[in-house]
């Protein structure tokens, strides 16, 4: 399936996604972020694709919204939830997804591109990246799933701060906030990114899949369902194909070749 405002490709186990609207420094559209929605939807329901790569071409990540569309619309109410519904499928579909996503941010990840990056599993921010909530400076209060993502990582003391004065972070200052993973530099970002990817292609699937929705529910359960949980989940491991891969490849100290069965 075509789409305008993005690329996807798929080479080798792994999907990458770019926005790419880049003399707008991939501002959101509403057009923009169904296909968005779309794209993951088409990627989820790959069994060939076992991770997704988030990037952007051009200058920046993503400016958050396309505030010269917003500002061209009759009704501005009615359109900014209408824009924010939608990328809110999008930003809920992220975190459905079973494969994990990588998001690789280069410049400016502001606004509703703050929130995209922060939906993603992990996140490798070149040394010349940024990061801006950018709402309140607009008069409004934050989307695309900032708040739930900001206060589950930072408490809600620094999620309320952040929000509030809406300080330009960079790269190192999100790193040492706990926002990203990992900051390179911006020549090695594309390298770094491509080798966590392959690393995660070649690994276990089904163990992949149920940690990133052990950690997910983690957020929500007390500690005895997550301890049940954890239980089930490495029961049901312990049946799979992979799991006898596994238990091989480590005695007889060879690498593994994961199937996802």
């Amino acid at each position: 399936m075509g789409f305008e405002t993005l690329l996807l490709t798929r080479n080798a186990g792994i999907a990458t996604l770019t926005l790419n609207r880049p003399q707008a420094l991939n501002a959101f559209t509403l057009t923009m972020v169904r296909e968005l929605h779309q794209a993951l939807l088409d990627v989820e329901q790959s069994a060939e694709v076992r991770v997704i790569v988030l990037k952007a071409a051009g200058a920046a990540f993503c400016a958050g919204a396309d505030l010269k569309e917003v500002a061209a619309q009759q009704d501005v109410p009615w359109h900014l939830r209408t824009l924010t519904a939608a990328g809110h499928q999008a930003i809920a579909k992220l975190k459905e997804l079973s494969q994990p996503v990588i998001a690789a941010v280069h410049g400016v990840a502001a606004g509703g591109g703050l929130g995209l990056c922060l939906a993603c599993d992990l996140i490798v921010a070149g040394a010349g990246a940024a990061f801006v909530t950018a709402f309140a400076k607009l008069g409004l209060s934050p989307d695309y799933g900032a708040t739930y993502h900001l206060v589950r990582l930072l408490g809600e003391k620094k999620a309320f701060e952040l929000a509030a004065f809406s300080p330009h972070l960079s790269a190192q200052e999100a790193l040492e906030l706990g926002l990203v993973n990992a900051v390179v530099p911006s020549e090695q970002l594309e390298a770094r990114v491509a080798s966590w990817a392959e690393r995660l292609a070649a690994g276990p699937p089904l163990a992949l899949q149920r940690t990133k929705r052990l950690i997910q529910q983690s957020l929500d359960q007390g500690l005895h369902a997550q301890l049940e949980a954890e239980s089930l989940s490495v029961a049901a491991g312990g049946r799979s194909l992979d799991f006898q891969e596994g238990l091989q490849a480590f005695l007889h100290k060879r690498p593994p070749r994961f199937q996802g069965r």
